[in-house]
């Protein structure tokens, strides 16, 4: 029978393997259970006694006299028996042994041989024997055939190897001591040949050779243990992500620690510069008021000093000097006694000029609650809100309010939050980031409030961060609209080479596409303000110019009475796919068209017809427009035109139309019907003057063009006037005869500035 290969384990390995956890020692009766955990027994008993004096102290419920916990994973399993019960683990006991076996021989000197009775010098060592034998043993070993199944190993080698030899162990049945050979499928347990013809239990069992089964077992045991090791991804992901928690908890203690030492260090530093300034102010309170009393005293004590050497001198004399003597003085000492007398009348009502009532006063109230620990902003919950992150407006102060909550979602009450706000954008204009300073204000009640001016119209981002995590919808993308209020002419301009500009569309973020009377469509690059392509036709005179939701371009060409469409590939070229269109009065017929738009909830195409005074509505099929309709005809009432010009679709799904000759702006449904006119009154004449062309920023404003007064008005969405820029000229902001106009997505407006010949830019 082959026998199974047996891997070498490092003399450490096995040590590591082989100690229990509990006494940190090699096992002793060592015990695996269900949870396939290993004890030594003494260690298991020692454990349960304590578990079960300890349930007993706490009132807890009396567990079964069979169960028993696992120190380690805290699993309960029942045995018969109880710990007796559990399966010795003979692997490790096996293992345990060699382990000796090898320390043994590697740390004694020259061993003597255990089967000879010479005791001759041993070369090797049987692992079955467990005896060192000597050569001729050895060989004895080699010849027998009951000894040559035994795994003998050279001395030299056991002491030189860091790794524990191979070891194959025959398992003996402990009922019939014969080496077991054969797994029972039914019980699951190995057992011996005698065991099914003497052991009823096992008679009419499936059983088989190991050796013909393992590697079935091995496999069906890797399949059922395969899922787990997924398992054990995500779990040690979880112990990961929780040591990294860990990990940043201990750091925010880190951090508060600081930040309350730092805190008390400077409060401590303070009061020790009040206790100064107040020890200095009560010296100069004392100094001042110390002085004038030593200059009183010392009047009073000149005083005391004349009165006292008035009566020395006269007791003096009337006790030791002569009559004559006495009186030779008596005239000097009545007059000094006089006017001591009299000067003792000034002291009868003597009273202090200088008194202390300076006293020192504190609250220690303040000190007894000296900062204070209160729930952090959690990220996750944490909100804000305003037009700050919704409509930031070019040059003007803007705000938002941050809404910090704790890990529940319940609103904080107290500040103090660590914020970090930044406010970063990206100009159209240079595509280069720009990072504005903010403000933050915290308002000690969960509430902080940010102020920032943008400098730039053009993409923005707000990154809203509490420990360096961002809050809830951070980083915040919003585009900064630009201010129409006070518009400055950017120094920009493009010149079309010997021709005048008609009309301008963008065709992307950064191109500008501008029709002119050289019969070409340029595409500029406006960030290099180079020419990138040219769109070539069968052209008459391009004019109006309109992109649709795939980005095709609709030209109508006004003289030669039609409209092209073209399509723009993924190699950046224009193709054109159709013309439609030709002179006269007839459905799907134009006379001069001019402005196009197309509606973006349904894809069809409005046309002005300008010398016709009616708008013509088309469906974009394949493989040319189909006419569905037309609305206008020529006026000046409402709904009515006189030249129709540029057109486009307002954000509430409105056609406004520029009435070029009746001055003023119509606004209709996509049906046709008409709502409301901008620019004019039912008296008097309306504010705009000759309005050819139209657009629109991102946030609904118009900007007119307008031909006869060489102007552009910037209109709200809702038509008042926010500026007008009119004056005739050819210098920066100023005009001849503009007439079409665009905006890009930051809300720079392009006027093509006809005969100035140059396209500029707002």
């Amino acid at each position: 029978m082959a026998r199974p290969a047996v891997t070498e384990k490092t003399i450490e390995g096995v040590k590591e393997e082989l100690t229990c956890v509990i006494c940190q020692e090699l096992f002793k009766m060592p015990k695996t259970l269900h949870c396939l955990h290993t004890f030594c027994e003494d260690c298991l008993q020692k454990a349960e006694v304590a578990r079960k004096r300890m349930r007993a102290s706490r009132d807890s419920d009396t567990p079964s006299a069979n169960e028993v916990e696992c120190p380690s994973c805290r699993g309960k399993f029942d045995y018969e028996g109880h710990i007796v019960g559990i399966k010795t683990n003979f692997v490790y006991v096996n293992l345990i042994e060699h382990l000796i076996i090898h320390e043994t021989i590697s740390t004694e000197g020259n061993l003597t041989c255990g089967k000879c009775a010479d005791e001759a010098r041993a070369i090797a060592f049987c692992y079955d024997c467990k005896c060192a034998v000597c050569e001729p043993c050895k060989q004895m070993h080699q010849r027998s055939v009951k000894h040559s199944s035994h795994n003998i190993c050279s001395l030299e080698e056991i002491k030189q190897s860091a790794t524990l030899p191979a070891l194959v162990k025959n398992y003996l049945c402990p009922k019939h001591n014969a080496e077991q050979s054969l797994f029972c499928f039914d019980c699951q347990e190995i057992i011996c040949r005698d065991c099914t013809i003497v052991q009823s239990d096992h008679r009419d069992h499936n059983f088989q050779f190991i050796p013909q089964i393992i590697e079935d077992q091995k496999k069906q045991m890797r399949e059922k243990f395969q899922p787990l090791e997924e398992n054990l991804k995500i779990v040690t992901g979880c112990c990961e992500r929780l040591a990294a928690h860990i990990d940043k908890v201990t750091q925010v203690h880190d951090k508060r620690s600081r930040r309350i030492n730092d805190a008390v260090d400077k409060s401590i530093e303070i009061l020790e510069q009040r206790r100064a300034h107040l020890l200095e102010d009560s010296h100069s309170v004392h100094a001042v008021k110390k002085k004038n009393l030593d200059i009183e005293l010392e009047g009073v004590e000149g005083v005391r000093a004349s009165i006292a050497s008035a009566i020395d001198f006269c007791m003096t004399t009337l006790e030791k000097r002569s009559e004559v003597e006495i009186l030779m003085y008596k005239k000097e000492m009545l007059a000094r006694a006089k006017t001591l007398s009299e000067m003792h009348r000034a002291f009868e009502n003597f009273d202090i000029s200088e008194d202390d009532h300076t006293h020192f006063t504190y609250d220690d109230q303040p000190m007894r609650v000296f900062g204070k620990l209160c729930d952090a902003p959690f990220p996750n919950t944490t909100t804000a809100e305003g037009p700050g992150l919704e409509s930031p407006l070019q040059n003007v102060d803007t705000s938002f309010k941050i809404m910090a909550c704790d890990s529940n979602g319940r609103g904080l009450m107290s500040g103090g939050g660590d914020c970090n706000i930044e406010v970063a954008c990206v100009p159209t204009i240079t595509q280069k980031t720009i990072k504005y300073p903010s403000t933050i204000t915290d308002n000690h009640d969960g509430t902080y409030i940010v102020c920032y001016r943008p400098e730039y119209p053009g993409h923005t981002k707000v990154s809203i961060k509490f420990n360096n995590e961002h809050i809830q919808g951070s980083p915040f993308n919003s585009r900064v609209a630009r201010n129409y209020i006070h518009p400055i002419p950017a120094p920009f301009t493009l010149t079309v080479p010997n021709s005048s500009p008609w009309g301008v569309a963008m065709v992307s973020d950064t191109e500008l596409a501008v029709t002119a009377s050289d019969c070409i469509v340029h595409i500029y690059d406006i960030i290099t303000r180079e020419e990138v392509d040219q769109v070539r036709s069968n052209f008459t005179r391009p004019y109006g110019m309109s992109t649709d939701h795939e980005n095709c371009l609709w030209i109508t060409d006004r003289e030669a009475h039609m409209v092209q469409k073209f399509r723009r590939e993924s190699n950046g070229e224009f193709v054109k796919l159709f013309q439609f269109g030709s002179r006269g009065i007839q459905a799907g017929q134009f006379s001069h068209p001019r402005g196009v738009a197309v509606n973006p909830a349904t894809g069809y195409i409005y046309i002005s017809d300008m010398k016709n005074n009616r708008i013509q509505i088309f469906k974009p099929d394949s493989p040319a427009p189909r006419y569905v309709g037309q609305f206008g005809a020529p006026g000046n009432g409402r709904g009515l035109f006189n030249l129709p010009a540029g057109m486009i679709f307002n954000l509430k799904g409105e056609l406004v139309v520029c009435d070029d000759h009746n001055c003023r702006l119509q606004v209709f449904d996509p049906e046709g019907t008409f709502k409301y006119m901008l620019g004019t009154t039912s008296s008097e004449k309306g504010l705009l003057c000759s309005p050819i062309d139209i657009t629109q920023d991102f946030r609904g404003r118009l900007v007119i063009t307008e031909f006869g007064s060489h102007s552009v008005t910037f209109l709200s969405p809702e038509g008042d006037i926010l500026n007008c820029i009119r004056t005739i000229g050819t210098g920066f902001g100023q005009f001849v005869h503009p007439r079409g106009i665009t905006s890009d997505s930051a809300g720079f407006v392009y006027v093509a500035d006809n005969e100035n010949m140059r396209v500029v830019r707002f």
